[in-house]
């Protein structure tokens, strides 16, 4: 068996204060390092991901973990293979739904968190449900978006009654990454009458709004914005450009 002659491959390497959860390719978790804070995914080919674990003291699972983990990287670096590990890059939202029989402005969206790998894979996390558009210009068009910008919508801050749905209120910014004559989009809660003037409006209790609130809030904690991508199925992608008057209605 191999061991680390110098203590220099340390726990800490792999980032500190977060759970590491390592999966296969196919998205089994594997193996875990518990700690606090949040959370850091890497995909692995399990086969080669045994045979390095296999070669390594095993006294210590987590530190079995991490030398397995570092050993595929080092294989990688050295063969020039692409296919042993995978690494996160970061978190992002993606919208997925479908247009409503015969409307071109509402859809039905799911909006789900996502770990995003560096060979293109997702993992899902969280999972909430939602409406796109219903006035006005109808669903925000597919594409790339970033968010950010969290803003208090309740009577104890910026109040939008249609921001507002359960007794909770709030909104972020979602910004096209791209050419359009679309503008102030958001994701808040679906207030008043169902739907939104454009934007992508949260569905659900009171449970599942702070829930959604409290997960965005902590990941742009630590970052300027999250990526965004919208896949709505028959979206008409009114851009804005036709001069089509937004109604004053509060949603």
């Amino acid at each position: 068996m191999l061991i680390d002659p110098d203590g220099r491959m340390s726990i800490n390497a792999l980032g500190d204060n977060d759970d590491i959860i390592v999966q296969s390719m196919e998205g089994k978790e594997l193996r875990r390092i518990t700690s606090s804070g949040e959370d850091i995914y890497i995909r692995v080919n399990e086969t080669a991901f045994n045979q390095a674990s296999s070669r390594f003291e095993n006294d210590v699972q987590d530190y079995n973990t991490m030398l397995s983990v570092w050993s595929l990287r080092i294989q990688e670096w050295r063969t020039g293979e692409s296919c042993l590990i995978s690494e996160q890059i970061g978190i992002g939202l993606s919208i997925t739904g479908t247009m409503r029989k015969g409307s071109n402005l509402i859809g039905d969206v799911s909006v789900s968190f996502q770990v995003l790998f560096d060979n293109g894979g997702t993992h899902t996390l969280d999972v909430y449900t939602g409406v796109a558009g219903g006035f006005g210009n109808g669903a925000p068009e597919n594409g790339s978006y970033t968010v950010n910008n969290y803003q208090d919508r309740s009577f104890l801050g910026w109040f939008n009654k249609g921001m507002n749905r359960d007794g909770v209120g709030f909104s972020y910014n979602l910004n096209p990454q791209f050419n359009t004559g679309r503008s102030l989009l958001r994701i808040h809660p679906d207030g008043n009458n169902e739907g939104t003037l454009g934007c992508i409006g949260l569905s659900g209790n009171a449970q599942n709004l702070n829930s959604f609130r409290n997960t965005l809030n902590g990941y742009l904690r630590n970052r300027n914005s999250l990526l965004v991508n919208i896949n709505i199925k028959n979206n008409p992608n009114n851009n804005g450009k036709n001069g089509r008057r937004t109604p004053n209605v509060n949603e």
